[in-house]
């Protein structure tokens, strides 16, 4: 049987901070609590992750540079005041995107710092005319349908000239998650703007050739991937990701229709110049379920795990060891902060 390790994990110290849990409490809780115990976690959190940025800091490297090419100048990560939903979609899913839409951008949405939904329609054909007149009608907040020829999944994070904001919330459209959650993911991505924060980690795991594979984990375990179907991030990083130096690794996304999470992944890592730097952060949420009939989505085709095995191997080819070298990933939950 292979024997498998998380990257990163071979300097491991029990004092280590190199990944963080933050579990908000599911139900309704007091705001006036809710708000003073969080500022409390998130700073002593953010104590724990700058001292431990600065003790694995390398002497020769100064804070803020970056060694990436993806990054020509050091990058700076500043939240917004609120943030876009950047929702990827297509004509088989339009049940889905319905119920997302009425869900945070209807008259009801209790998701008080969201500014406005941008819908990436990844088609050959234009958005349906009842989708958009359904999205002009009834609606709390803006939602704007971005199409073109020729989109691809790599369109998920092309924000520049569509999206103003810092803050950019990447959502599936099946996706469900409360308001409490979303809200509570986005104080969080205020002291971390520079990391993905979200729901939903996995792991890049090396077997006993040596080779990358992906994998899901049992809670609590280990982590150094965090999916883009629910997650903050910041525009620098959507930038870095459409900049010229990466288009190699875009056109492998779009021969494969594949790996764009991933590839998101790796970009986030580059822009670290330190190790245990851009470490993403995994927050809990309320989750809901709902069964709506659509298109399956791409992680049901086939050799989609096969394929993100293939991807990760590559991508560290052109990158290097940064899910490792630079996250350096231990235990699940180091510091847990339930938010009472």
């Amino acid at each position: 049987m292979a024997t498998k390790k998380l990257l990163g994990d071979d300097s491991l110290s029990p004092i280590s901070i190199r990944s963080i849990h933050i579990r908000p409490a599911s139900g309704r809780t007091h705001m006036r609590t809710l708000i003073i115990t969080a500022v409390a976690a998130i700073a002593l959190i953010s104590f724990f992750v700058l001292a431990r940025e600065t003790q694995s800091r390398p002497a020769s490297v100064q804070y803020g540079t970056s060694p990436s090419p993806l990054y020509p100048k050091p990058p700076t990560f500043k939240a917004g005041k609120s943030y876009t939903m950047v929702v990827a979609s297509y004509e088989k899913r339009i049940d889905f995107l319905k119920h997302l839409l009425t869900k945070y951008a209807g008259p009801r949405t209790e998701c008080t710092n969201l500014e406005e939904v941008v819908v990436m329609w990844i088609s050959k054909i234009q958005p349906p005319e009842q989708i958009l007149q359904f999205a002009a009608a009834n609606m709390s907040r803006k939602v704007r349908f971005v199409w073109k020829e020729g989109m691809t999944l790599n369109d998920r994070f092309h924000v520049e000239n569509v999206v103003g904001g810092e803050s950019i919330l990447s959502f599936d459209d099946d996706v469900r998650f409360n308001c409490s959650s979303v809200e509570f993911g986005f104080s969080v991505h205020k002291s971390f703007p520079d990391r993905l924060v979200g729901w939903v980690p996995r792991l890049a795991v090396e077997n006993k050739n040596h080779s990358l594979e992906y994998g899901f984990l049992k809670r609590p375990g280990p982590y150094n991937l965090m999916l883009t179907g629910a997650a903050f991030y910041h525009r620098n990083h959507a930038l870095a990701y459409w900049s010229d130096t990466n288009k190699v690794n875009r056109d492998l996304i779009e021969e494969t229709w594949n790996c764009e999470d991933l590839l998101f992944n790796y970009v986030v890592a580059a822009s670290a110049s330190w190790p245990g730097g851009r470490a993403p952060i995994f927050t809990e949420g309320e989750f809901i379920t709902e069964k709506q009939k659509g298109g399956e989505a791409i992680s049901t085709q086939p050799g989609h795990v096969t394929e993100r095995h293939k991807c990760l191997n590559k991508f560290r080819e052109r990158f290097g060891d940064v899910l490792g070298s630079n996250w350096g990933l231990g235990q699940l939950a180091p510091i847990a902060v339930k938010v009472r």
